[in-house]
């Protein structure tokens, strides 16, 4: 058996050479262009390493030939909004006195520099502000109202305009008069007086009748029933509006009593 034999290969440390390139020779191409082609070709100089003769219809279309124009494209121009920028953050060096001091120096400079923007810009939005609005105040006051307008037509009246208005007194009602009523007949006025007073005695009187005297079980309990009873009897006073029916329930044996003596 024959051994397979492997193509040589170069040793990776050697670089593999690149063939070189070789410029081509124009006037070696014999190639078919129009009249406008080679004048093209010979505007961009390709055809003027390769000299040869000049046709006379040739010449007239490179006099006639005229250079093209550079297109350049148009630009946009874009404009941002200008923003405020904010003053760079503070860093912090611990350093020797000198730097710390030029540090907090120009910081309160930015501050102070930041301070004046804003106060610039406050104060032009006021002027604006005041502006517009002296311009309202203008417009407004140049209209003419209808009471001018009527004015100048002579519409208004003068002497009533020179007329001070009358203020009228506020007066205070006056009373109205004061009758006084006195009986004819004293007898007769008495007499009703009189009917009166003894009506209201008797409703207080009988008042005082039906009303009942209630004694409660928490007193009764050191009062001997029979006093209350036997008193009763003698003064002509029902014992209803003394003793309750729970009470006379729970001593009826007290009940009857007569001239009870201790």
């Amino acid at each position: 058996m024959q051994p397979v034999q492997s193509p040589p290969v170069a040793p990776p440390s050697v670089p593999v050479a690149a063939p070189k390139k070789t410029p081509i020779d124009i006037s070696a191409l014999k190639l078919k262009m129009s009249a406008s082609v080679r004048a093209t070709l010979a505007a961009a100089g390709v055809l003027g390493q390769c000299p040869r003769p000049i046709e006379a219809a040739d010449e007239d279309a490179l006099l006639k030939l005229k250079p093209m124009k550079t297109i350049v494209p148009s630009v946009k121009k874009v404009v941002a909004p200008v923003a405020t920028t904010a003053p760079p953050p503070k860093v912090r060096r611990v350093e020797s006195s000198s730097s710390s001091s030029s540090d907090s120096s120009s910081s309160s400079s930015d501050d102070d520099s930041s301070s004046d923007d804003s106060s610039g810009s406050d104060s032009s939005s006021y002027s604006s502000d005041d502006r517009s609005s002296s311009s309202a105040e203008s417009v407004v006051s140049g209209e003419a109202t209808l009471f001018h307008i009527a004015q100048s037509q002579g519409l208004v009246n003068k002497e009533v305009l020179a007329q001070e208005e009358e203020e009228v007194p506020t007066l205070v009602p006056p009373r109205p008069p004061v009758v006084r009523s006195f009986p004819n007949d004293i007898g007769k006025a008495l007499e009703r007086y009189r009917e009166r007073l003894n009506r209201e005695e008797n409703i207080i009187r009988i008042k005082d009748d039906n009303k009942a005297v209630s004694l409660g079980t928490s007193k009764i309990n050191y009062i001997d029933p029979r006093i209350i009873c036997s008193w009763a009897k003698a003064q002509d006073v029902p014992i209803n509006k003394i003793f309750s029916a729970t009470i006379q329930k729970k001593f009826p044996w007290a009940m009857n009593a007569e001239n009870f003596d201790f």
